[in-house]
This record gives C-alpha cells, structure tokens and sequence, in this order.
C-alpha cells in the first residue's frame, strides 16, 4: 500500500466511523456496523428495531451512506442476512436503493463472498 492509498484509507474509514456514529446518536435503537477499505465501505449491519420500521429510517440511513460514498467514489457492499421467512422484503428494500445482486456474467469477484451472497451500489 502506498501512500496515497494510505491517506484514502484513513480518510474514507474516518469519514464513515464518523458517520456511524452520527447516525447511532440520532437513531439510538439501530445497530449499525460499516467501515471503508481502500475499494469498498462494507454495509455489515443495519438493523432497525421491529417497533421503528416501516416509516423511512432505513431508507435515510442508506441514502446518507449513499452520499458519503459518492464523495468517496467507492461501492457500498451488503451480504444481506435477513431474519427467517423476510428475504425477499430485505432484497427488495436494498433494489429500492439502488442495489443490484453480484451475480452472474457480470459478477465482481473483488467484492463477492464465499459465504453469502453480495449485492453492491455503485456512485
């Protein structure tokens, strides 16, 4: 790693740490783990409580990190796990955003797991 992937490293993870924390501060039932990499920002976790969806915080939670991303120009990755019997209701939620399956002809091995499946956004 050179430099310069070094400083875009440190300002992307400092970036979205500090986006972490804002949006658990203005969230505080919501469980959110991301980080940046020098290609990618990981979307670990985001879980909002059962009580609270359904009215757009998830929404705005991806669309914020969407717009960090665009500042960044990296690609956003999920590995979505939903809960039993809501798969399609999560796929669909993350479509609605903008992401797409990494799958098929087109598949991005940089980015793809080999324990779940990936769906990525890019800027």
């Amino acid at each position: 790693m050179n430099f310069h992937q070094f400083l875009e490293v440190t300002e992307g993870s400092d970036l979205v740490a500090a986006w972490r924390q804002s949006i658990l501060a203005q969230h505080p039932g919501a469980d959110i783990e991301a980080w940046a990499t020098p290609h990618q920002i990981e979307l670990a976790t985001l879980r909002i409580p059962a009580e609270e969806q359904g009215g757009g915080k998830g929404t705005a939670i991806v669309q914020s990190l969407q717009e960090i991303a665009k500042q960044l120009a990296l690609p956003i990755v999920v590995r979505p796990e939903p809960e039993p019997r809501k798969k399609a209701k999560l796929i669909s939620f993350y479509r609605r955003l903008g992401f797409v399956p990494n799958k098929g002809r087109y598949k991005d091995y940089t980015i793809s797991s080999p324990f779940a499946s990936t769906m990525y956004w890019r800027p």
